[in-house]
């Protein structure tokens, strides 16, 4: 809907495919043979009068009674008879938005000392400016906020997982998983050895990114974002609450009760994570609710373009940074498992996770919120693609299909990811397993990794406001082909690391190439030394991983954007499946050779990437 106040035009346009409308007006029904596509636009006779103590909600709903005709160039042929009674209201009223193409909630009537006529929308020959980020929504910030319980409390947990399970209570501990003070033990409870503890973290991983598809449909297709976050935020904290009795004193003990219980915890704990993940990231892009570039006067005299790439990288990265602060906790965990017990490490991250609602709660009516199609979208996606693999005949709109074509054709490249995830995060629990051979000096094996989120708290705010900065203002388009593949050459740099280590752990180690059960002792090398790998993955994360966030948003069409942005985490689920083949291989004597494959894997796809997608993201526009 439309309202322009010059020259009291009113226009409703109806889009059958995307979304409810503003929730006061009657609903009539929906014609599913309408085009995916079509306008049906409403001649108003006369035009309406808007009542200066009114809304623009009492005035819609006046206007739609008056509605006179219906353009049925707009309506596929044949699925609508104009002369016929009922099907002239045989519509669904899925959605009539406020913004469409064009809408601008700041820049349209902005001015300023340096700007008294207001701003000017870009033109072809503005391409020599200077391209500048826009204020970040202060609710954006808030959000972020929510982010850092929600990965603060995943983090936090899973990164005691593997300890938890691989090793047994430690002898001369507390009984709690806990180490004897000043020793060079592991804390541990379950027992259960290295391909058990990597396949358990692996299916969390798996399923954590697997079950992102359906959040995405229940956002777009059902309830919309914030409400499946909501959903989300209750199902991961029954899964918290079942880890956290899995660990305490009485049940722990009893190993297989506590495993059982711990896996169901687990379970449920990632389809939460499922319905949590793939929306809160879009929604913190659509609080920016600009759809131009602007040309801006700055008190220098200069003048450059506000441009809402710029903007989005920026808010991608607030976000980032966010998860990667909550990802911190981990550290705390770390050291509850190893001095105090499984106990206090399961209920550190659910203590901070249950601020999550409340948070939820306070800004439930601060948040702009997109509402859901009330299609099945996602069915529809799989739905197109099924119908060309089996050779059938199209049941959707032409303009629906092609969303879907135009959407899997610009997003090939995230297939170059489930390798670099590998590199990123590594294969199960085969760091913190290496760690576990080393000497520690009473620092938790599973400590170290915490340098991953540390490297991107510090380096995020002097990438977002020195190095990207200063590159815009020196004209270098680092654009989005470049930083994914420093990110992937960075990540493969990390296994090289690792594999160093590895060998020089078998060499040293007491048991030599038997080194990660050696009951006569660890190598005599520091665990610090798994610094180096953790920090080169962080760095390229900030590269790689945000720079993916975003075109994750910029190439996917408006109701699709959930979908996208599920495919890109269904890549690490894919990941998650290509760790699970190698497992078998994660056993003395061979450790070295799973950190040298994925590495050498790793160059290779960067460097096919960057030949495939050099010019990913030239330009304003990352459309492929």
């Amino acid at each position: 809907m439309t309202y322009d106040d010059k020259d009291d035009n009113f226009k409703a346009t109806m889009y059958p495919s995307q979304g409810e409308y503003l929730s006061e007006v009657e609903q009539v029904e929906y014609n599913p043979q309408v085009e995916y596509d079509s306008h049906i636009d409403y001649s108003l006779d006369p035009t309406p009068e808007f009542p200066e103590n009114g809304t623009l909600k009492d005035a819609l709903k006046d206007t739609l009674a008056t509605t006179t005709s219906v353009n049925d160039e707009s309506v596929r042929e044949g699925s609508v008879d104009p002369n016929n009674e009922k099907d002239g209201i045989d519509y669904e009223y899925e959605e009539i938005y406020m913004e469409h193409e064009h809408y601008s909630h700041t820049w349209a009537n902005y001015t300023d000392e340096w700007n008294p006529n207001g701003l000017r929308k870009v033109e072809d020959g503005d391409i020599a400016l200077r391209r500048v980020s826009g204020p970040v929504p202060k609710i954006t910030y808030v959000l972020a906020l929510v982010e850092f319980a929600e990965r603060g409390s995943y983090y936090g947990l899973t990164n005691v997982i593997s300890n938890f399970v691989q090793f047994p209570l430690p002898k001369g501990g507390n009984g709690w998983g806990a180490t004897p003070k000043d020793s060079q033990l592991t804390a541990g409870a379950l027992n259960q050895g290295l391909q058990v503890a990597t396949a358990i973290t692996l299916v969390l991983n798996f399923l954590s990114y697997l079950t992102p598809l359906l959040g995405a449909y229940l956002a777009d297709a059902r309830y919309g974002r914030y409400p499946t976050i909501w959903a989300g935020t209750i199902v991961c904290g029954i899964g918290h609450v079942i880890i956290v009795i899995a660990g305490v004193p009485g049940v722990i003990e009893a190993q297989k009760a506590s495993l059982g219980l711990f896996i169901a915890g687990l379970i449920i704990f990632a389809f939460g994570t499922g319905l949590f993940k793939p929306n809160l990231l879009p929604l913190v892009m659509e609080q920016y609710r600009e759809d131009d570039d602007w040309v801006k006067t700055l008190p220098s005299g200069e003048q450059v373009v506000i441009n809402k790439e710029t903007t989005l990288q920026r808010m991608t990265l607030v976000y980032y940074w966010a998860v990667n602060v909550g990802g911190f906790l981990g550290l705390g965990t770390a050291y509850a498992e190893k001095r105090i017990g499984y106990w206090l490490a399961f209920l550190v991250p659910t203590i901070l996770y249950f601020f999550l609602p409340a948070l939820l709660y306070i800004i439930r009516n601060m948040v702009y919120k997109v509402p859901s199609s009330k299609n099945s979208i996602i069915a529809g996606f799989c739905g197109v693609i099924y119908q060309y693999i089996f050779r059938k005949k199209s049941t959707y709109p032409p303009k629906f299909v092609h969303d879907v074509w135009s959407t899997l054709k610009a997003t090939m490249f995230f297939l170059f990811y489930p390798v670099y995830f590998i590199n990123d995060n590594g294969i199960g629990a085969l760091s913190n397993s290496q760690g576990a051979s080393m000497i520690t000096n009473g620092v938790p094996n599973d400590l170290i990794n915490n340098f991953n989120p540390l490297t991107i708290i510090v380096f995020v705010p002097i990438i977002n406001y020195g190095l990207y900065p200063l590159l815009r203002k020196m004209r270098i388009n680092f654009r989005a082909s470049f930083r994914i593949f420093l990110g992937f050459m960075l990540a493969a740099f990390s296994p090289m690391i690792g594999a160093i280590l590895q060998w020089q752990i078998y060499e040293t180690s007491p048991c030599g190439y038997y080194a990660t059960n050696c009951e006569e002792g660890v190598a005599p090398i520091t665990i610090w030394w798994q610094v180096f790998p953790y920090f080169c993955t962080a760095l390229s994360e900030i590269f790689a991983v945000t720079t993916s966030y975003e075109l994750a948003y910029h190439l996917a069409p408006y109701k699709l954007r959930s979908i996208v942005l599920a495919l890109l985490l269904f890549m690490s689920a894919l990941s998650t499946a290509i760790q699970t083949g190698i497992t078998p291989a994660l056993k003395d004597p061979y450790l070295i050779w799973p950190f040298v494959g994925i590495c050498c894997a790793g160059v290779v796809f960067a460097i096919a990437f960057i030949i495939i997608y050099w010019k990913l993201g030239k330009g304003l526009s990352t459309k492929l």
